[in-house]
Formats: C-alpha cells, structure tokens, sequence
C-alpha cells in the first residue's frame, strides 16, 4: 500500500511538472508576433538634429507618445517610461523613445527643458518631434498608432521594437498586465 502512495505521489509530481514546463516554457519560447516594421524616421531630436533611424537598429526600443504640456496621462508615461529606464540600466542594447504629439508647440527647445525639469537621463532615451505631417506620417504609417487632431486624446499605449525594427508588441499604460508583459517582452529581445 505504501508502494502505491509513493508511486501515485511521483506519478502526480512528474505530470504537474511536464504541466507546468510545457505550459510555461511554450508561452516563453514562442516568438513575439510581427506586427509591423520601421524603415524611416523624419523627425528631429530635442537637439534639433535630424533623427536618423540608425540610431535604433541593433536595440530593443520601447516608443511612447505624449507632448509637455499634458496634465493627464502624460506624466503617467513619462514615470513608466524612467521606470523602464532604470530596470534596463546598464544594457547599451536599450532605447526609449518619446514622441510628441504637439509638434507645434514641442519644439526640440521645448523638449530640451522638459527632460531638464524632470531630471531626465537622455543617454539612451531620445525625444523626438517635427512637422505635423511627419509626426502623423510616423505615427501611423510606421508604428500603426493614430495621431488625433486634438493632443489631449492622445494613446496610452507604448510600442516595442526588436533590433531589427520590427514592431512586437502594443502595451497600454492603463492595464498593469500589460506593463508586466512588455518588461517580460523587452527583456526576452535583449537575451
């Protein structure tokens, strides 16, 4: 009898481990979808320097869209995006980008003093903005995100490309899963 308890009792630890590592290990081995990709950016930096796309190939790159002024979701993203920072300091393979939706009044000036004033790091972190038709352009034709005529209804959402500027993944600032996955997303690009 004690035989069969043993028995019964390995028998039941070796299936919910085969569970568990075929439902884990399927659900971290699987690729990341490809949603879309990246091939031009016409826009400048807060330096007012054209942004050349380069400069994010061989990156695992997280985008954010906000503009200075906002006084709703906009610090929400500014604080996830420096937490973002911060988790993956010291990787050279890390980039954030923040995109204005204000062009007109976020001129690269503008950009400048917004990353002064709220002590932001810029080493791997670049704010860009430009004309209202390159930033639309950028928006929805490269990173399938729309751009609204009036700011304030910008998204919430952030945008993960590979190093090969392949867009794979959407994560919204308002779903706490969602952040999870895109730090668990982002750090499975950089292994």
């Amino acid at each position: 009898m004690g035989k069969i308890i043993i028995f019964s009792s390995i028998g039941l630890a070796f299936t919910a481990s085969v569970f568990l590592l075929v439902t884990y290990g399927k659900s971290h081995s699987e690729p990341l979808p490809v949603l879309g990709s990246v091939s031009d950016i016409k826009l400048i930096d807060s330096s007012g320097n054209k942004y050349q796309v380069d400069r994010l190939k061989g990156k695992v790159t997280i985008a954010d869209f906000f503009f200075t002024s906002c006084k709703g979701i906009c610090p929400s993203l500014t604080q996830q995006m420096g937490s973002l920072q911060k988790r993956f300091e010291g990787s050279p393979e890390f980039q954030l980008l923040s995109i204005s939706v204000d062009p007109e009044k976020d001129t690269p000036e503008t950009l400048t003093a917004y990353a002064t004033d709220n002590k932001l790091k810029l080493e791997n972190w670049d704010f860009l903005t430009g004309s209202r038709e390159d930033v639309r352009s950028f928006l929805f034709g490269q990173l399938k995100i729309g751009m609204p005529d009036d700011p304030l209804t910008h998204s919430d959402r952030l945008v993960l490309l590979d190093p090969d500027l392949q867009i794979r993944g959407y994560y919204s600032l308002s779903d706490p899963n969602s952040l999870q996955k895109l730090r668990k997303d982002a750090s499975r690009l950089l292994q």
